[in-house]
């Protein structure tokens, strides 16, 4: 039968230093305080990746976007950290509603128009905004420290100004 040995008591104090035990938020050597943080909080490390935080990581917002303008990047800012994934939903006055999904790497949108409702789902686009002729689409190009870039996109020739809400999700 093996010989076990169990330790009921462990002193270590005499052998840590003010060094060892230094709290800061610089990555620094010694022992790390953990804030306890905020109700209804999650926690995160932060952008510099040397300190955690705690917050929602989440943010609702909107956009307005003029569909007859030409294809390009449109920047999405103010959302205050980098999204790891983006719902979203849209409408156009006569071209129906809209409702995405981007990652920057997968993405699904879905799309409604039409009085006698057409239904249509793409994996190509998280943003998809048509009234079976003129179309815009879009996707997510980039995750950026404070939002998002989209790159958008028109067939033929759209007109008007769709609003599409987001929520953001670090």
């Amino acid at each position: 039968m093996p010989n076990y040995r169990f330790i009921d008591k462990v002193s270590a104090a005499a052998n840590l230093t003010a060094e060892a035990l230094a709290v800061g938020a610089d990555g620094a050597k010694g022992v790390k305080a953990l804030a306890l943080g905020a109700a209804n909080l999650k926690l995160f490390m932060n952008a510099a990746g040397t300190a955690n935080e705690y917050a929602s990581g989440i943010k609702i917002g909107t956009f307005t976007h003029d569909v007859s303008t030409t294809t390009g990047d449109k920047a999405i800012t103010g959302v205050g950290f980098k999204p790891s994934a983006i719902i979203f939903v849209g409408t156009l006055a006569g071209y129906g509603t809209m409702i995405g999904f981007d990652d920057a790497t997968t993405r699904l949108a879905t799309l409604t128009y039409g009085t006698t409702p057409t239904y249509n789902v793409n994996t190509s686009y998280s943003l998809w905004i048509s009234d079976g002729t003129n179309t815009v689409t879009g996707v997510v190009k980039s995750l950026d420290s404070d939002g998002f870039t989209l790159t958008i996109t028109k067939a033929n020739s759209p007109t008007g100004t769709a609003t599409f809400g987001y929520l953001a999700f670090r």
